[in-house]
């Protein structure tokens, strides 16, 4: 059962900064800058606008191009097009030249934008900054003046925060300032800066829809909140690691949002996110001028690692090392002093256990949890209820699934044609992607892919044969040996590797789990190399083989191999 826990209640305001005019919102840019460093800016305007500098300042003497951009949306593109706006500026006139650019965004923008744009300005020799939705939203919000001026009319929100079975959900009115309220049944998220002012925080908002974990969370937040610390030289560093689209990097943002963790840490949330390519000296750069040093300007990686452990060495920070690949990249990025943590989110556990992390898995969703995002998502299920828990239940309980599945109901797709799509035998993954899907958020296979590619051919090969198994077959080194055609010894290590890469889940001594999803997508691949029907022969003729192998053991009195169990066989 779970243990219950006392109502909280707390008011705070939420900015809305998407609602601005975009006069406004320039005007609020204007001045917020001086209190981040900058000197004398000045407001180009529409005439400015078509240079890629909105608004043009100093900061250290050196002169910066400011784009301010109100916008719901802002891909790569967006930016990228301001930057060949402000080339453009420097090839006709060589004395504008900025020492760098600054994107002031009223919404989040991706780790893959942030890194194309970080490295298109590296080209032209440009510093490049970006101070997205939170991050904005956190510089704002540490300004009494600014909110008052600019948001004196946002509605004070009375929350309360009750515990149930499937998490935690906030629960009460909201006045929007209009005379309208928003209903006890709706989600409402907020963020309470617990911070001092000045404080860095880099954390990604929480997703409107998001519905906690507690079964991770608490044990994770508890770590975080006890006064261990490192020993001389080193770093306490957890890791959450999972599937992709398991929900870790989520889980984290809602563990720096809490209040009480931002208290442990006074000095701040540092966040980066890795990928698979990351720029790491605009990454290291990105934290040093969050830590509010203008002035160093590295050239090297090993410069700003350098210089950020000087920054940190005497500071309570809390840094996050979100989507981390390789054991290099998060190497560089363990900064912190004694008085630090490192929270690393990883599909690779071999990666956490090299950096001696302690380790935290990250299962999917309860029912309970699931139906709750598709409520945030979609309001009350009322008839819809039974489907809704029948597609999760197809859906593996995967929150990435469960919000796009959201998304497509949002859209006026029907659940029972959803669920008739994942009851095939060869479900279409497909379906679940958002239009034009370029991020590993936007489509299921996209977030597959990511971990897939890593893999070498030959583990490639052994996944796509993974769907030639029933559903929710529990694998065994034997009967594994026998699917791939190979020894024991190799077999094991073959599965070890997969269950570190999270695309198998371990369910007991030598026994392992391949999510629904994940089986769908190797039934996909399979059926790319062959016809699903020679791929069960094949394995039936393997079958053959072996048994009469066991047969010619039994008879010469070796000891034969334990045979393969399976839920459904």
């Amino acid at each position: 059962m779970t243990e219950s826990k006392p109502t909280i209640t707390r008011t705070t305001h939420v900015l809305s900064i998407e609602r601005l005019e975009p006069g406004d919102f320039e005007r609020l840019c204007c001045a917020l800058l001086p209190r981040e460093g900058f000197d004398s800016p000045q407001h180009y305007g529409a005439a400015g606008s078509e240079q890629g500098r909105d608004i043009v300042a100093r900061r250290g003497g050196e002169l910066w191009y400011v784009q301010c951009k109100q916008v719901k949306e802002c891909g790569p593109k967006v930016l990228l097009d301001e930057v060949e706006k402000v080339r453009g500026l420097m090839e006709r006139d060589p004395d504008r030249r900025p020492a760098g650019i600054l994107f002031m965004v009223s919404c989040d923008v991706s780790a893959t934008a942030r890194d194309r744009v970080g490295k298109r300005c590296a080209e032209l020799g440009l510093a490049c900054e970006i101070w997205a939705r939170t991050d904005l939203d956190t510089r704002v919000q540490n300004r009494p003046d600014i909110v008052a001026r600019f948001f004196s009319g946002q509605a004070s929100i009375e929350t309360t925060a009750t515990y149930t079975e499937g998490g935690a959900y906030i629960e009460g009115q909201v006045d929007t300032g209009d005379g309208d309220f928003i209903g006890r049944d709706q989600h409402i998220h907020y963020h309470v800066q617990s911070l001092p002012s000045g404080a860095p925080f880099q954390a990604p908002l929480l997703p409107a829809h998001f519905v906690p974990r507690p079964e991770v969370s608490t044990d994770l937040k508890a770590r975080l909140l006890t006064d261990e610390t490192a020993a001389p030289g080193a770093l306490v560093i957890s890791a959450v690691h999972g599937l992709g689209g398991i929900g870790k990097t989520t889980l984290v943002a809602a563990l720096a949002h809490d209040p009480e963790v931002q208290v442990r840490f006074p000095d701040g949330v540092l966040w980066v996110t890795l990928g698979q390519q990351p720029e790491l000296l605009a990454r290291l750069h990105e934290w040093i001028q969050n830590l509010h040093d203008y002035d160093f300007r590295p050239t090297t990686a090993d410069g700003a690692v350098s210089h950020l452990r000087t920054l940190l060495h005497d500071k309570a920070c809390l840094l996050v090392i979100d989507d981390a690949w390789q054991a290099d990249h998060l190497r560089t990025f363990l900064v912190g002093g004694p008085r630090c943590l490192v929270l690393i989110t990883t599909r690779d556990a071999a990666l956490a256990r090299k950096m001696g992390a302690r380790l935290y898995d990250l299962d999917v969703m309860t029912e309970a949890q699931a139906l709750a995002l598709f409520e945030a998502r979609l309001g009350p299920l009322d008839g819809n209820r039974e489907q809704a828990a029948a597609l999760a239940r197809e859906l593996g309980y995967l929150p990435l699934a469960l919000e796009l599945a959201a998304a497509q109901v949002e859209g006026g797709i029907a659940w029972a044609e959803l669920l008739d799509i994942f009851r095939k035998e060869l479900a279409d993954l497909a379906v679940l992607e958002l239009d034009e899907a370029t991020y590993r958020n936007e489509s299921l296979r996209l977030s597959f892919l990511l971990s897939l590619e890593r893999l070498t051919p030959e583990d490639q090969e052994a996944f796509a044969w993974l769907g030639v198994l029933p559903e929710d077959v529990r694998l065994n080194p034997t009967m594994a040996a026998t699917l791939w055609d190979q020894p024991g010894t190799d077999t094991r290590k073959r599965l070890h590797r997969l269950r570190d890469k999270a695309l198998l889940k371990s369910v007991g001594e030598d026994r392992y789990m391949i999510h629904d999803l994940l089986h769908d997508e190797a039934k996909l691949r399979l059926a790319e190399r062959m016809p699903l029907a020679d791929a069960h022969a094949a394995l039936l003729a393997r079958y053959r083989v072996r048994c009469r192998d066991i047969r010619r053991l039994a008879l010469t009195g070796i000891p034969c191999p334990t045979t393969a169990t399976s839920t459904n066989t």
